[in-house]
């Protein structure tokens, strides 16, 4: 959609003037029309825009503030349960800082540990472990009491 500079200045122009001014315009040039007042219309060839008019709150009335929650920030993560960890996590040598739920408190909790070098045989997840299975080498997180979380190297 094309318009001619010569509208598009006269439509800014009458906009601009209806935020200060509350007099009705009308503009009518070759296949545009626009109307201000109680509120804006403007027609042009495939285009239809109405904005009805911006009522103003009562003098002396107190208008509530919409509070819209702001989303997590984007960095953000939930804490995953074991089996939602042992599902997701592809093992890899190398050193984990990863935020799990307490199997016994259900609190999130911060947890790191190492994993040694090559491909764990088994990874076991029970209620309140995860044991990452290398054969000679072992690698378990523990779920104790009273929000305890203990790394075993075995």
């Amino acid at each position: 959609m094309r318009f001619s500079p010569v509208c598009l200045i006269v439509l800014t122009t009458v906009l601009s003037e209806t935020s200060t001014n509350r007099a009705d315009v009308i503009v009518r040039v070759p296949f545009v029309n626009v109307e201000v007042g109680n509120g804006v219309r403007v027609q042009a060839p495939f285009v239809n825009v109405q904005v009805p008019p911006v009522v103003p709150a009562p003098t002396g009335t107190v208008v509530p503030p919409v509070v819209v929650p702001a989303p997590p920030p984007s960095g953000a993560l939930r804490p995953l349960t074991l089996p939602e960890f042992a599902a997701s996590f592809q093992p890899a040598p190398g050193n984990y800082e990863v935020l799990l739920v307490h199997s016994r408190t259900g609190c999130p909790v911060q947890v790191g540990f190492t994993l040694p070098c090559g491909c764990p045989r088994k990874v076991r997840v029970t209620k309140h472990q995860l044991v990452f299975d290398y054969g000679r080498d072992k690698v378990t997180i523990r779920f104790g009491l009273c929000g305890q979380v203990r790394v075993l190297y075995h």
